[in-house]
Protein backbone atom coordinates (compact mmCIF):
# COMPACT_ATOMS: atom_id res chain seq x y z
CA UNK A 1 0.00 0.00 0.00
CA UNK A 2 1.33 3.69 -0.81
CA UNK A 3 0.34 6.83 1.07
CA UNK A 4 -0.35 9.82 -0.92
CA UNK A 5 1.94 12.20 0.03
CA UNK A 6 0.27 16.12 0.39
CA UNK A 7 2.49 18.47 -1.84
CA UNK A 8 2.18 21.93 -0.28
CA UNK A 9 4.53 24.45 1.01
CA UNK A 10 4.08 25.71 4.72
CA UNK A 11 4.45 28.51 6.58
CA UNK A 12 5.70 27.08 10.00
CA UNK A 13 6.30 29.38 12.94
CA UNK A 14 9.12 27.62 15.31
CA UNK A 15 9.70 28.21 19.16
CA UNK A 16 12.98 27.45 21.33
CA UNK A 17 13.00 27.49 24.78
CA UNK A 18 15.99 28.32 26.03
CA UNK A 19 18.08 29.87 29.36
CA UNK A 20 20.48 31.52 26.57
CA UNK A 21 20.31 34.15 23.95
CA UNK A 22 18.65 33.17 20.66
CA UNK A 23 18.96 33.64 17.18
CA UNK A 24 16.69 33.64 14.14
CA UNK A 25 17.29 31.63 10.72
CA UNK A 26 15.26 30.57 7.50
CA UNK A 27 16.30 27.90 6.03
CA UNK A 28 14.90 25.87 2.64
CA UNK A 29 14.43 22.86 4.10
CA UNK A 30 12.63 20.18 1.67
CA UNK A 31 11.45 19.92 -1.70
CA UNK A 32 8.49 20.62 -1.69
CA UNK A 33 9.19 24.24 -1.77
CA UNK A 34 10.15 26.14 1.04
CA UNK A 35 9.23 25.86 4.79
CA UNK A 36 10.42 28.87 6.58
CA UNK A 37 10.59 29.20 10.48
CA UNK A 38 11.38 31.94 13.09
CA UNK A 39 13.19 31.58 16.20
CA UNK A 40 11.82 33.49 18.66
CA UNK A 41 13.59 34.24 21.94
CA UNK A 42 12.06 32.98 24.99
CA UNK A 43 13.17 31.85 28.42
CA UNK A 44 13.30 28.49 30.42
CA UNK A 45 10.62 27.97 31.97
CA UNK A 46 7.67 28.51 29.59
CA UNK A 47 5.12 25.47 29.17
CA UNK A 48 2.84 24.12 26.81
CA UNK A 49 -0.53 24.90 27.98
CA UNK A 50 1.03 28.78 28.17
CA UNK A 51 1.65 29.01 24.05
CA UNK A 52 -1.45 27.02 23.59
CA UNK A 53 -5.68 27.03 24.95
CA UNK A 54 -6.48 24.02 23.95
CA UNK A 55 -9.83 24.22 24.77
CA UNK A 56 -10.51 26.31 21.57
CA UNK A 57 -7.32 25.09 19.82
CA UNK A 58 -7.62 21.09 19.77
CA UNK A 59 -11.44 21.16 18.28
CA UNK A 60 -10.53 23.15 15.77
CA UNK A 61 -7.44 21.36 13.65
CA UNK A 62 -8.46 20.06 10.53
CA UNK A 63 -8.01 16.00 9.16
CA UNK A 64 -5.12 15.91 7.25
CA UNK A 65 -5.43 13.29 4.14
CA UNK A 66 -6.56 10.21 6.19
CA UNK A 67 -4.53 7.17 5.84
CA UNK A 68 -6.19 3.93 7.35
CA UNK A 69 -9.70 4.93 9.30
CA UNK A 70 -10.09 4.94 11.60
CA UNK A 71 -6.25 5.55 13.18
CA UNK A 72 -6.80 8.22 14.94
CA UNK A 73 -6.13 12.40 13.94
CA UNK A 74 -3.02 14.22 15.31
CA UNK A 75 -0.47 12.21 15.91
CA UNK A 76 1.81 13.02 18.37
CA UNK A 77 5.09 10.00 19.25
CA UNK A 78 5.37 6.89 17.61
CA UNK A 79 7.03 3.51 19.01
CA UNK A 80 7.95 -0.11 17.75
CA UNK A 81 7.37 -3.29 20.13
CA UNK A 82 10.53 -4.83 21.03
CA UNK A 83 10.23 -7.86 18.20
CA UNK A 84 9.39 -4.79 15.87
CA UNK A 85 6.01 -6.50 14.33
CA UNK A 86 3.82 -3.68 15.77
CA UNK A 87 4.00 0.27 15.75
CA UNK A 88 1.81 2.10 18.59
CA UNK A 89 1.20 5.92 17.90
CA UNK A 90 -0.45 8.47 20.05
CA UNK A 91 -3.26 10.65 18.65
CA UNK A 92 -3.61 14.19 20.40
CA UNK A 93 -6.83 14.97 18.68
CA UNK A 94 -8.86 11.52 19.30
CA UNK A 95 -6.97 10.56 22.63
CA UNK A 96 -5.90 7.37 21.47
CA UNK A 97 -3.29 4.71 20.60
CA UNK A 98 -2.97 3.23 17.68
CA UNK A 99 -1.50 -0.11 16.32
CA UNK A 100 0.07 -0.68 13.03
CA UNK A 101 0.92 -3.91 12.42
CA UNK A 102 4.30 -4.37 10.08
CA UNK A 103 3.95 -7.16 7.62
CA UNK A 104 0.39 -5.55 6.48
CA UNK A 105 0.33 -2.18 7.77
CA UNK A 106 -3.11 -2.23 8.59
CA UNK A 107 -4.95 -1.22 11.57
CA UNK A 108 -4.94 -3.70 14.85
CA UNK A 109 -6.20 -1.66 17.24
CA UNK A 110 -7.53 1.69 18.79
CA UNK A 111 -7.33 2.07 22.19
CA UNK A 112 -8.84 4.97 24.23
CA UNK A 113 -6.71 6.88 26.32
CA UNK A 114 -6.47 10.25 28.81
CA UNK A 115 -6.67 13.58 27.28
CA UNK A 116 -3.87 14.66 24.84
CA UNK A 117 -1.70 11.68 24.86
CA UNK A 118 1.84 12.17 24.55
CA UNK A 119 4.57 10.46 24.94
CA UNK A 120 4.94 6.03 24.74
CA UNK A 121 7.31 3.60 25.61
CA UNK A 122 6.79 -0.31 25.66
CA UNK A 123 8.46 -3.61 27.04
CA UNK A 124 7.71 -6.76 26.22
CA UNK A 125 4.24 -6.91 28.22
CA UNK A 126 3.11 -3.31 28.29
CA UNK A 127 3.09 0.14 26.24
CA UNK A 128 2.84 3.15 28.83
CA UNK A 129 1.69 6.60 27.85
CA UNK A 130 1.88 9.50 29.55
CA UNK A 131 -1.62 11.85 28.86
CA UNK A 132 0.26 15.54 29.36
CA UNK A 133 -3.28 17.46 29.62
CA UNK A 134 -5.05 14.48 31.29
CA UNK A 135 -2.45 14.03 34.26
CA UNK A 136 -2.34 10.58 33.83
CA UNK A 137 -0.42 7.25 33.07
CA UNK A 138 -1.68 4.80 31.09
CA UNK A 139 -0.55 1.06 30.96
CA UNK A 140 -1.80 -0.67 28.19
CA UNK A 141 -1.35 -4.42 28.22
CA UNK A 142 0.48 -5.46 24.78
CA UNK A 143 -1.02 -9.28 24.68
CA UNK A 144 -5.13 -8.03 24.80
CA UNK A 145 -4.67 -4.29 24.14
CA UNK A 146 -6.91 -3.81 27.32
CA UNK A 147 -5.67 -1.00 29.92
CA UNK A 148 -4.31 -2.66 32.31
CA UNK A 149 -3.63 0.11 35.00
CA UNK A 150 -4.37 4.04 35.09
CA UNK A 151 -2.22 6.14 37.85
CA UNK A 152 -4.06 9.60 37.95
CA UNK A 153 -0.78 11.96 38.87
CA UNK A 154 -1.91 15.59 40.85
CA UNK A 155 -3.43 18.02 38.55
CA UNK A 156 -1.58 20.13 36.76
CA UNK A 157 1.88 17.92 36.39
CA UNK A 158 1.37 17.29 32.90
CA UNK A 159 3.59 13.95 32.17
CA UNK A 160 4.74 13.85 28.98
CA UNK A 161 8.24 11.81 28.20
CA UNK A 162 8.50 7.97 29.13
CA UNK A 163 11.76 5.77 29.38
CA UNK A 164 11.77 1.94 30.86
CA UNK A 165 14.14 0.27 32.76
CA UNK A 166 16.70 -2.25 30.74
CA UNK A 167 14.94 -4.73 32.32
CA UNK A 168 11.28 -3.75 31.76
CA UNK A 169 10.83 -3.31 35.72
CA UNK A 170 10.61 -0.01 35.74
CA UNK A 171 8.49 3.15 33.79
CA UNK A 172 9.96 6.52 34.58
CA UNK A 173 7.82 9.34 33.46
CA UNK A 174 9.02 12.76 33.41
CA UNK A 175 6.67 15.75 34.24
CA UNK A 176 6.59 19.51 33.03
CA UNK A 177 4.91 21.62 35.50
CA UNK A 178 6.20 19.39 38.24
CA UNK A 179 9.59 18.99 37.93
CA UNK A 180 8.98 15.33 39.20
CA UNK A 181 10.36 11.96 37.55
CA UNK A 182 7.38 9.02 38.69
CA UNK A 183 8.92 6.10 39.03
CA UNK A 184 6.18 2.94 38.28
CA UNK A 185 6.76 -0.60 39.25
CA UNK A 186 5.71 -2.77 35.98
CA UNK A 187 5.57 -6.16 38.05
CA UNK A 188 3.41 -4.60 40.70
CA UNK A 189 1.79 -1.99 38.67
CA UNK A 190 2.49 0.44 40.90
CA UNK A 191 3.82 3.68 41.70
CA UNK A 192 6.82 3.40 43.36
CA UNK A 193 8.47 6.94 43.83
CA UNK A 194 8.58 10.58 43.19
CA UNK A 195 11.97 12.23 41.97
CA UNK A 196 11.83 15.33 42.43
CA UNK A 197 13.64 18.73 41.06
CA UNK A 198 13.93 16.79 38.17
CA UNK A 199 15.14 19.21 35.53
CA UNK A 200 13.07 18.70 32.60
CA UNK A 201 11.02 21.42 30.08
CA UNK A 202 9.08 21.72 26.96
CA UNK A 203 11.84 22.84 24.55
CA UNK A 204 10.51 23.52 21.08
CA UNK A 205 7.09 24.60 19.69
CA UNK A 206 6.36 24.45 16.39
CA UNK A 207 3.17 26.10 14.49
CA UNK A 208 1.55 25.50 11.11
CA UNK A 209 0.01 28.45 10.29
CA UNK A 210 -1.94 26.60 7.05
CA UNK A 211 -3.81 24.52 9.32
CA UNK A 212 -3.52 24.71 12.79
CA UNK A 213 -1.64 22.16 13.31
CA UNK A 214 1.09 22.35 16.11
CA UNK A 215 4.32 20.22 17.41
CA UNK A 216 6.33 20.78 20.53
CA UNK A 217 9.00 18.57 21.84
CA UNK A 218 10.88 18.55 25.40
CA UNK A 219 13.98 18.22 26.91
CA UNK A 220 14.72 14.00 26.99
CA UNK A 221 16.36 11.70 29.27
CA UNK A 222 17.84 8.38 29.65
CA UNK A 223 17.99 5.28 31.84
CA UNK A 224 22.03 4.14 32.75
CA UNK A 225 22.03 0.43 30.97
CA UNK A 226 22.66 -1.07 34.65
CA UNK A 227 18.74 0.33 35.36
CA UNK A 228 20.24 2.37 38.54
CA UNK A 229 20.08 5.81 37.09
CA UNK A 230 18.68 7.98 35.79
CA UNK A 231 21.07 10.62 33.29
CA UNK A 232 19.52 14.37 32.35
CA UNK A 233 21.10 17.46 32.45
CA UNK A 234 19.53 21.00 33.85
CA UNK A 235 19.88 23.23 30.43
CA UNK A 236 22.51 25.46 31.94
CA UNK A 237 26.14 23.70 33.58
CA UNK A 238 25.09 20.28 35.11
CA UNK A 239 24.14 16.78 34.17
CA UNK A 240 22.80 14.83 36.74
CA UNK A 241 22.85 10.58 37.73
CA UNK A 242 19.28 10.58 39.81
CA UNK A 243 19.30 7.52 41.53
CA UNK A 244 16.13 5.01 40.69
CA UNK A 245 15.71 3.60 44.22
CA UNK A 246 16.02 6.59 46.39
CA UNK A 247 15.44 9.44 43.99
CA UNK A 248 18.28 11.36 44.79
CA UNK A 249 20.76 13.07 42.34
CA UNK A 250 23.76 11.08 43.72
CA UNK A 251 26.59 13.08 41.33
CA UNK A 252 26.55 15.84 39.36
CA UNK A 253 28.68 16.74 36.63
CA UNK A 254 29.33 20.72 35.68
CA UNK A 255 30.68 21.63 32.71
CA UNK A 256 28.20 19.89 30.61
CA UNK A 257 26.53 23.53 28.92
CA UNK A 258 23.11 23.91 27.92
CA UNK A 259 22.49 19.88 27.59
CA UNK A 260 18.79 19.52 25.79
CA UNK A 261 19.03 16.37 24.97
CA UNK A 262 20.75 13.41 25.94
CA UNK A 263 21.87 10.01 23.97
CA UNK A 264 23.50 6.67 25.02
CA UNK A 265 26.18 4.93 23.14
CA UNK A 266 25.87 1.63 21.58
CA UNK A 267 28.04 -0.35 24.62
CA UNK A 268 25.97 1.59 26.93
CA UNK A 269 29.71 3.67 28.41
CA UNK A 270 28.93 7.16 26.95
CA UNK A 271 26.19 9.18 27.22
CA UNK A 272 26.73 12.12 24.77
CA UNK A 273 24.86 15.56 25.35
CA UNK A 274 23.67 18.11 22.76
CA UNK A 275 23.55 22.50 23.46
CA UNK A 276 21.44 23.95 21.25
CA UNK A 277 23.05 27.12 20.60
CA UNK A 278 25.26 28.94 18.10
CA UNK A 279 27.48 27.46 17.08
CA UNK A 280 25.74 23.83 18.22
CA UNK A 281 28.35 21.98 20.85
CA UNK A 282 28.04 18.35 21.76
CA UNK A 283 29.84 16.51 24.81
CA UNK A 284 30.59 13.27 25.68
CA UNK A 285 30.54 11.90 29.32
CA UNK A 286 32.06 8.12 30.49
CA UNK A 287 28.96 7.02 32.48
CA UNK A 288 31.78 5.11 34.80
CA UNK A 289 34.38 7.55 35.67
CA UNK A 290 31.37 10.39 35.87
CA UNK A 291 33.97 12.75 33.37
CA UNK A 292 33.74 14.71 30.27
CA UNK A 293 35.70 12.95 27.84
CA UNK A 294 34.97 14.61 24.60
CA UNK A 295 33.81 17.87 23.15
CA UNK A 296 33.18 18.83 19.58
CA UNK A 297 31.50 22.53 18.20
CA UNK A 298 30.32 22.92 14.57
CA UNK A 299 31.73 25.94 13.95
CA UNK A 300 29.53 27.92 11.35
CA UNK A 301 25.83 25.51 12.30
CA UNK A 302 23.39 25.86 14.87
CA UNK A 303 21.32 23.56 15.22
CA UNK A 304 18.85 22.52 11.99
CA UNK A 305 15.98 20.92 13.13
CA UNK A 306 15.53 17.95 15.12
CA UNK A 307 17.35 18.24 18.36
CA UNK A 308 18.26 14.63 19.24
CA UNK A 309 21.59 12.97 18.61
CA UNK A 310 22.35 9.56 17.24
CA UNK A 311 25.62 8.37 19.04
CA UNK A 312 27.76 5.29 17.23
CA UNK A 313 28.51 2.13 19.01
CA UNK A 314 31.39 3.07 21.38
CA UNK A 315 30.61 6.58 21.70
CA UNK A 316 33.48 8.03 19.56
CA UNK A 317 30.88 9.32 16.59
CA UNK A 318 27.30 11.58 16.68
CA UNK A 319 25.19 12.38 14.49
CA UNK A 320 23.06 15.60 14.68
CA UNK A 321 21.01 17.95 12.47
CA UNK A 322 23.04 21.08 11.25
CA UNK A 323 21.63 24.49 10.18
CA UNK A 324 22.55 25.21 6.42
CA UNK A 325 20.49 22.06 4.73
CA UNK A 326 23.09 20.01 6.29
CA UNK A 327 23.34 17.52 8.53
CA UNK A 328 26.78 16.66 10.58
CA UNK A 329 28.92 13.45 12.10
CA UNK A 330 30.72 15.08 14.75
CA UNK A 331 34.40 13.05 15.80
CA UNK A 332 35.18 13.38 19.54
CA UNK A 333 38.48 11.93 18.94
CA UNK A 334 39.51 14.51 16.77
CA UNK A 335 37.07 17.16 17.96
CA UNK A 336 36.25 17.89 14.49
CA UNK A 337 33.54 16.85 12.15
CA UNK A 338 32.36 16.22 8.50
CA UNK A 339 28.63 17.27 6.90
CA UNK A 340 26.10 15.87 4.49
CA UNK A 341 24.36 18.13 2.25
CA UNK A 342 22.01 15.48 0.33
CA UNK A 343 20.51 14.94 3.51
CA UNK A 344 19.33 18.65 4.39
CA UNK A 345 18.84 19.22 8.22
CA UNK A 346 17.50 16.48 9.64
CA UNK A 347 13.85 16.26 10.69
CA UNK A 348 14.32 13.58 12.65
CA UNK A 349 17.01 11.64 14.23
CA UNK A 350 17.72 7.29 15.01
CA UNK A 351 19.38 4.80 14.88
CA UNK A 352 19.90 1.72 14.54
CA UNK A 353 19.82 -1.44 16.54
CA UNK A 354 23.74 -1.72 16.60
CA UNK A 355 24.33 1.98 16.49
CA UNK A 356 26.21 1.37 12.88
CA UNK A 357 24.19 3.47 11.51
CA UNK A 358 22.35 6.53 12.12
CA UNK A 359 18.82 7.57 10.27
CA UNK A 360 17.87 10.73 9.13
CA UNK A 361 14.49 11.34 8.51
CA UNK A 362 13.08 14.39 6.21
CA UNK A 363 11.77 14.74 2.58
CA UNK A 364 14.70 12.45 1.83
CA UNK A 365 14.71 9.65 4.25
CA UNK A 366 18.45 8.56 4.77
CA UNK A 367 20.74 5.94 5.92
CA UNK A 368 24.71 6.77 7.27
CA UNK A 369 27.57 4.56 7.92
CA UNK A 370 29.58 5.50 11.20
CA UNK A 371 32.22 3.77 10.12
CA UNK A 372 32.41 5.15 6.53
CA UNK A 373 31.02 8.33 7.40
CA UNK A 374 28.77 8.02 3.86
CA UNK A 375 25.12 8.12 3.01
CA UNK A 376 25.08 4.65 2.27
CA UNK A 377 21.11 4.51 1.25
CA UNK A 378 18.50 6.85 0.43
CA UNK A 379 14.44 7.05 -0.30
CA UNK A 380 13.39 10.48 -1.36
CA UNK A 381 9.55 11.43 -1.07
CA UNK A 382 7.88 11.69 1.91
CA UNK A 383 7.92 14.55 4.21
CA UNK A 384 8.55 13.72 7.74
CA UNK A 385 9.23 15.59 10.76
CA UNK A 386 8.93 12.18 13.36
CA UNK A 387 9.39 8.47 13.25
CA UNK A 388 10.61 5.69 15.58
CA UNK A 389 13.04 2.99 14.74
CA UNK A 390 12.49 -0.45 15.51
CA UNK A 391 14.79 -2.30 18.31
CA UNK A 392 15.31 -5.50 16.06
CA UNK A 393 15.63 -5.68 12.44
CA UNK A 394 16.03 -2.86 9.91
CA UNK A 395 12.37 -1.17 10.20
CA UNK A 396 11.29 2.11 10.94
CA UNK A 397 8.42 4.56 10.19
CA UNK A 398 7.99 8.40 9.69
CA UNK A 399 5.08 10.87 9.63
CA UNK A 400 4.36 14.54 9.21
CA UNK A 401 1.74 15.45 11.42
CA UNK A 402 0.92 18.09 9.33
CA UNK A 403 0.11 17.61 6.10
CA UNK A 404 -0.22 13.59 5.99
CA UNK A 405 -2.41 11.63 8.22
CA UNK A 406 -0.70 8.37 7.92
CA UNK A 407 2.80 6.46 8.79
CA UNK A 408 5.43 5.94 6.62
CA UNK A 409 7.05 2.23 6.55
CA UNK A 410 10.63 1.89 5.72
CA UNK A 411 13.10 -1.05 5.30
CA UNK A 412 16.74 -0.01 5.38
CA UNK A 413 19.81 -1.68 4.54
CA UNK A 414 23.56 -0.03 4.64
CA UNK A 415 24.27 -1.92 1.59
CA UNK A 416 21.20 -0.68 -0.85
CA UNK A 417 18.74 2.33 -0.77
CA UNK A 418 15.95 2.26 1.37
CA UNK A 419 12.56 0.74 0.60
CA UNK A 420 9.19 2.23 0.88
CA UNK A 421 6.33 0.15 1.50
Amino acid sequence: MKLTVLRISIALCFLLLTGSSLFAEADEVDEFGDMHYTVFPAKEGVTVDQLLGWNVVRYSQYDIDPGIPVEGDYMGWAAFTTDGNKILLTNKMTDNVTVFDWSTMSVDANINVGYIPGGIAVTDTFAIVACGFGDEVYVINLNTYVIDAIFPLPAGQQPWIVEVSPDFSKAFVACDISNTCEVFDLATLTHTLTINNFPFSLLSFGFNSENGRNSFAFTSFVVSPDGNYLIVCNRADTMFFFNTTTGLAEDTIVGVTDGANVSLSGDGTQVVAINLGNPLNIQRVDIATRTITGSVTFTGHSYGWATTVAVNGDGSKAFVSLSGNVSGIGRFATSDFITFANTYSAFWIGVSPDHSLAISGQYRFSIIDFASESVVGQYNGNSQDRGAVSPTGLRAVGFDYARHEGLYFYNYFAASPPTYR
